[in-house]
């Protein structure tokens, strides 16, 4: 019995050697099981596999996907995918089919053994909200811009990038830059600043961004890199953040906690969810994730066929 975990990789561009190859790492295999251009994007549908010692364990007669085998092939993916990125000199994103996971049976028994469990135990769906404002009324507030233009820019930098560690990067470095202050020097007195305030942010949440920002900012000691799945779901409250230090801080590159009230936020990201304030306009969206929140799914991709002799619970061998 194999484990399948399934991902679609997108790339800007491609060469024809990259569209159908395998390749095996130790006792772990990965391949194109399906190629397809859409919308000027070249799209791989990723099968990576391994054989597993035991057969899975069951609950209420459904298959349970081991955790371990599982979690290495998404490593398998992921290297992978950064490969053929730097090969092809190419921005690639990663995302997850429906279904993502299936086992190959090897022999008859295998897939008598799967012909009669009614299918895969699944964890529930993570859908990440947030919410933003859709236009800042800057000039109301010209004056108060005037002496912190660095901060400016550097939220303008945060909003060119596409990517979550980039945007992670220069929204933390405005509040650096607003205090004066880097690392854990910054914690005492950015939580000060916001006690109070709508966004509720805690003490351990801002203790968790500045291990976060040393993590995506060197690679020189540390034995674990992060990358963007470790950040997305923090770029929402930070960059809220960001915004209420460009705007309300006191004293511009000042280490004192003193704010103003000079600005409202029409919409952000409170502790328990969005917020969006009578008469305003936000930007809302909704990031769905996979099962296993490991990637998220893209529901503006085609479809593409997952291969026929593998089961996914949805569907009988025998069809």
């Amino acid at each position: 019995m194999r484990i399948v975990r399934f991902a679609i990789a997108k790339f800007n561009a491609l060469s024809d050697d990259w569209r159908d190859w395998s390749f095996t790492r130790s006792a772990y295999q990965i391949q194109v099981a399906n190629y397809s251009y859409h919308n000027q994007s070249h799209l791989l549908l990723l099968a990576a596999s391994t054989k597993l010692k035991y057969l899975p364990k069951c609950s209420r007669n459904q298959v349970v996907v081991p955790e371990a085998e599982r979690l290495k092939l998404e490593n398998l993916i992921e290297d992978t995918v950064n490969t053929i990125s730097i090969a092809n000199m190419s921005a690639r994103q990663l995302s997850s089919p429906n279904p993502s996971i299936a086992f190959y049976p090897e022999t008859l028994e295998d897939r008598i053994w799967l012909s009669n469990k009614k299918g895969i135990l699944y964890p529930d769906q993570t859908t990440n909200t947030s919410c933003q404002p859709a236009t800042l009324d800057v000039r109301e507030h010209l004056d108060t811009l005037s002496d912190r233009l660095d901060g400016v820019a550097l939220v303008s930098e945060a909003l060119c990038h596409s990517h979550a560690c980039g945007k992670f990067h220069e929204y933390f470095r405005v509040i650096e830059r607003a205090f004066g202050l880097s690392s854990k020097k910054l914690i005492d007195p950015l939580f000060l600043y916001f006690t109070g305030t709508v966004y509720e942010y805690t003490r351990k949440e801002i203790e968790k961004w500045i291990v976060v920002r040393h993590g995506i900012t060197h690679a020189d000691v540390k034995p674990k890199l992060l990358y963007e799945s470790d950040v997305s779901a923090i770029i929402p409250r930070l960059e809220g953040a960001a915004l209420d230090v460009l705007f309300n801080k006191e004293k511009w590159r000042s280490q004192d906690a003193k704010r103003t009230q000079r600005w409202t936020p029409p919409a952000g990201m409170e502790a328990s969810g969005p917020f969006l304030q009578k008469g305003k306009i936000g930007k809302i969206t909704l990031k769905v994730m996979d099962e296993f929140n490991s990637f998220p799914k893209d529901i503006e991709l085609p479809s593409l066929p997952l291969p026929d002799d593998h089961w996914t619970g949805l569907i009988s061998l025998d069809k």
